[in-house]
Order: structure tokens, then sequence, then C-alpha cells
């Protein structure tokens, strides 16, 4: 499989009333989003080890008004997500979340993905670690705080991040990573998780995720994530997955062991260099030489009987790029922007992921440092101030809460 190009680029990293909301838990218990007391936390250094970070709160900020128009009312309310990718904070970042928060409420969205990034030292190394441009757990406090008191419902995502892997190799990936000692690897890997795990139980976060196309490991070591889950569980309540990229996904099988499968739907679509809404709805059910989308998606729903949400779903604006989501464009280099061929790719995705067991879908990505009203003329994957906006949210509102 070609790597996904936008993870090697560092930093690509709603109107309801009422300041209480019901958290999606499958301990049934409701939050009121308030964030605890400061107190020293621990978190992982360099060396993957657990040390004590500052107890310093973010600066303090107005608390927005609570604007989801469409907020979950259970586990199974579809989740109208939209992927928001969070690096170390810079001064102004509460404002600049807030802002977001507001923009995406008003689109009808009413569920947010906070992925952040974790590091390793390479592909073969057994370190895995927070560092210096992971967010701090105050970071992450506020963000999933604001969230909840604005009526979304938060889904948390410790993200390898791949800068390093392809300095290494331009064909390694998280995908990819082949530590020397597998028990070490996943001792350290394990302790990062189970410390977001705390952090997710303490702060009432709805669904947590356990690894992100992690391809290699999560396919060749079953029993691991099983421990790992089991581990996990030990300490949060909330809803447990797995994010497998989407041509892992016949291939995990350890699906039993969570809640929910996620996907990172970035599916091959066998399709002309310029194809209609109607080709593109076809081809999530034409055969390709690793299945057909629908098909993928609908045998692990049945032979798991999990409901399914689109973990990262979407298209940079580029001409070709319906062919190969996964990449910046269908060519490399890239093409032309074309912002008509992404507002098609997401209706055209939305008609044929349209199933009853598939309770989700977040759309890639938001960049908190980016200024949505401004809109955005590059050639990326945001579909935010760009046509696809209106697809995105105009799917979204059709969906009971």
């Amino acid at each position: 499989m070609t790597r996904r190009i936008l993870h090697v680029v560092p930093l690509l990293v709603a109107a309801g009333i009422a300041l209480t909301i019901v958290a999606m838990r499958t301990d049934g218990r409701d939050t009121d989003g308030s964030p605890p007391p400061a107190t020293a936390t621990p978190v992982a250094d360099d060396s993957g080890k657990l040390t004590a970070e500052r107890s310093t709160q973010p600066t303090a900020t107005a608390t927005p008004e609570p604007t989801v128009e469409k907020r979950r009312l259970n586990p199974d309310s579809f989740q109208a997500g939209a992927a928001i990718l969070l690096y170390r904070s810079d001064e102004g970042w509460e404002e600049d979340i807030n802002r977001w928060y507001n923009y995406l409420a008003e689109r009808g969205v009413n569920a947010v993905c906070l992925n952040f990034p974790i590091f390793t030292d390479g592909a073969t190394s057994n370190q895995v670690f927070a560092s210096e441009r992971t967010p701090s757990d105050q970071d992450l406090r506020f963000a999933i705080s604001q969230a909840h008191r604005m009526g979304f419902t938060v889904f948390l995502r410790p993200l390898l991040d791949v800068g390093i892997l392809t300095q290494g190799s331009p064909y390694d990936w998280r995908g990819t990573l082949r530590p020397s000692s597998i028990p070490t690897w996943f001792n350290n890997y394990g302790d990062l998780i189970l410390h977001y795990a705390r952090l997710a139980e303490e702060e009432k976060v709805e669904t947590l995720s356990v690894g992100v196309e992690l391809v290699s490991l999560a396919t060749s070591q079953p029993e691991e994530w099983r421990s790992l889950i089991a581990k996990v569980r030990e300490v949060y309540a909330g809803q447990v997955t797995y994010s497998a990229n989407w041509d892992e996904l016949s291939r995990v099988t350890f699906w039993g062991d969570v809640d929910v499968i996620a996907i990172d739907a970035y599916f091959y679509l066998d399709v002309s260099d310029t194809p209609s809404v109607e080709e593109m709805v076809s081809a999530w059910s034409r055969e390709t030489d690793v299945g057909a989308p629908l098909d993928i998606i609908q045998s692990a729903h049945d032979t798991w009987g999990k409901p399914v949400i689109l973990s990262e779903f979407g298209m940079a604006a580029e001409a070709g790029a319906e062919k190969r989501a996964w990449d910046w464009g269908g060519d490399s280099p890239a093409t032309e922007q074309d912002l008509t061929a992404q507002a098609n790719y997401y209706r055209a995705g939305f008609i044929a992921t349209d199933r009853p067991f598939i309770r989700g879908c977040y759309v890639w990505v938001v960049t908190p440092s980016e200024d949505p009203m401004k809109g955005d003329p590059r050639t990326d994957f945001s579909p935010w101030g760009k046509p696809a906006e209106a697809v995105i949210s105009e799917f979204y509102r059709t969906k009971s809460p």
C-alpha cells in the first residue's frame, strides 16, 4: 500500500440551550463537562517513563455558548463528527479551540475527535513517548471540557506521528512498525495508553481509541492487543475501539474485544479520472484488488456484530484524488486544486455509506490555528470553508440525534 502523505507533514496537523449534557457512556453516567482541579498529572517523557507534569491551568477564557444543534442522546446516536488535530498549544490556542467549536456546531457537527501525537524513535524502536509537541494533560482537559460544555461528545485518539519514521525510509509509517522487542514496545505503548485512558475516565470521554493504523502490529499481535484492551477497561468505562486503516480491516482479529469498529476509510475507488457523483457511489460497491469497500465494511459488521464508525473520512481538494483518498492527490507531484471533486467525493461517500450499522463519520481535518472564516485555497484535506463544507452540513442535519 502506498503510504498516506497527509500524516507525514507535522501539524496537518453546535443550537442547544442546556449547559448539562448526557454523556454517552457505557456506565450511563451524566457529566457537566467541568474540568477537575489542577493537580500534578503523570505524563510520559522521551524515555517512555511517566513523570510528574506541571499543574498550571490554561489561561481562563469565556465559556462558549452551548450551541450543538442535535446533541447525541444515547450511544447509538449518529456521530456527526469532525476530526481535530492537536499539537502542543501555542499562545491563543484556547481561543482557536473555542472559535472552531462554535464554527463546527453551527454546521451540524455533534461530535469531535481529538487526535494528538505521540512519538517513537524509528520503525524498529521499542520506545513510545509523549514529547514537547504532544499536548499537555491540561491542554487535553481544556479541549475535552470545552467540547462537553457545548454539547459535543468526544472521541480521543492518541496518534503515532510518522515524521521521524519517514526520515529513516520513505516507505515507513505507523503501519510498518517492527520493534526489536515486541514485549518491550507493548509495555511502553501500553503505559502511555493507560495514562490517557485514566485521563479519559476522569473527563468522562465517550470513546477512546487504543491505536490508530498500526497495521503491522495489529495484524500480527492480537493477544497483545486483547491484553491492552482488558487493562484499559479496568480504568476506563467508556467505549473502546481500535482505528483500522482501510486495508487492514479484514485482517484484525480482536474486533470482538472492542465496542465499535473504527475505520480510517480512505478506500481505493475504481473510477475514471473525472468521476461523477453517481460513478463514485457505484464504486463503493465495485470490486478492487482488496475487495469492494462496502462489502469489506459490511463483512466486518456481520462477522463481529459491532457497529461501525468512519474515524477518518475525506479526500484532498485535488484533481484525481478520488482514486487514492489516502494520498494528497491522484498523481505525484500534486495536481491542480479541484474543490468540486472534493465536494462530490463527500456527497457520494455519504450516499454510499448511509447504512444503519454505520453510526458515525469524522471528516478530516481541523487544524486549530487556521481561521475557518477565511476559507482555505490550499489543496489539503480540510473541507472547511470550501464547497464540501455545505455537503457535510447538509448530510449531518439529516441524521437523527
